[in-house]
This record gives structure tokens, sequence and C-alpha cells, in this order.
């Protein structure tokens, strides 16, 4: 996570939706929840719109994963 954060700030970054999505996964799995939720957020302000639908899916599962 560190290189993405790290990458993300230094704006070199041409796929910075895939980027987030990365870091979201990563957030996810160390049960991060809140802050994979604003990174997979991030991913679905890009302009790709597959990558929209796959960051909105994943925030919409983890919206069900945290009712739980």
């Amino acid at each position: 996570m560190g290189a993405l954060t790290k990458a993300l700030k230094k704006g070199a970054i041409k796929r910075k939706g895939d980027t987030y999505i990365l870091l979201g996964m990563s957030y996810f799995e160390l049960k991060d929840y809140p802050k994979a939720t604003e990174a997979f957020k991030k991913a679905k302000e890009q302009k790709n719109k597959k990558l929209k639908k796959t960051a909105q899916q994943w925030i919409d599962y983890l919206a069900s994963f945290e009712q739980l």
C-alpha cells in the first residue's frame, strides 16, 4: 500500500482509477473498511465507465459487509 499511496501523491500515474481500486482492495484485506470505501469512491470519480462500475460494486459490497 505504501507504494500505491506514494505513487498517487507523486501524481505521475496514468491509470489512477486502477490504483485506487488496488488500494481499496488492500485496505479491505486489512479490514480497514472506511479507508477502503474512500479509495473506491476516488476510483469512481475517474472517467473510465467500467472502473466506475467496479468501484460501485465494491462500495455496495462494503456497505452490506459492514452491516453484518
